[in-house]
C-alpha cells in the first residue's frame, strides 16, 4: 500500500474514532490520498480541493489553518 493511501486510511479511522462527521472524515482522507494527483477528471469536495492545492504549493501553514477552520465549522 502506498504511503498516501495508508495515511488517508489512518486519518479516516482516527477522525471516525474522534467522532468527526462521516463527510468530514472522508473529505480529509480523500485529500490525503489525492494530494499529489491533480487529475483533470473526477470530482472532489471544496475542502479536499483546498487541501490538494495547498499541498501542491507546499503551503503547510495554510493547510493547517484550513483544516482548523474546517474542523471548527463542522463541529458547530
Amino acid at each position: 500500500m502506498s504511503f498516501d493511501f495508508q495515511g488517508g486510511f489512518i486519518a479516516l479511522n482516527k477522525l471516525q474514532e474522534l467522532g468527526a462527521p462521516k463527510i468530514q472524515a472522508e473529505s480529509v482522507a480523500e485529500a490525503i490520498i489525492r494530494h499529489q494527483d491533480p487529475g483533470e477528471t473526477g470530482t472532489i469536495s471544496a475542502m479536499g480541493q483546498l487541501i490538494q492545492v495547498a499541498t501542491e504549493f507546499g503551503m503547510s501553514k495554510l493547510l493547517l489553518l484550513l483544516l482548523n477552520v474546517f474542523l471548527f465549522f463542522f463541529s458547530l
